[in-house]
């Protein structure tokens, strides 16, 4: 579950890739590899890597066990 400071941060990262932890985003940028490469290289916790979608899509979410 993301914090409340996450949730609220990812709104300025409308249409690009984000690499977040519990407590903080790691990385961001366009490349889903980009960003976990760079999120890896930032922090050994483990992060989940997605695409922040524009206000006006309709969004879904995949989650992998």
């Amino acid at each position: 579950m993301l914090s409340e400071k996450v949730s609220k941060a990812l709104e300025k990262y409308e249409g690009m890739w984000v690499a977040v932890t519990e407590e903080e985003i790691v990385a961001y940028g366009t490349s889903a590899k980009g960003v976990h490469e760079e999120a890896r290289k930032k922090t050994s916790k483990e992060v989940v890597v997605f695409k922040v979608p524009f206000k006006e899509e309709e969004y879904h979410v995949l989650c992998l066990l």
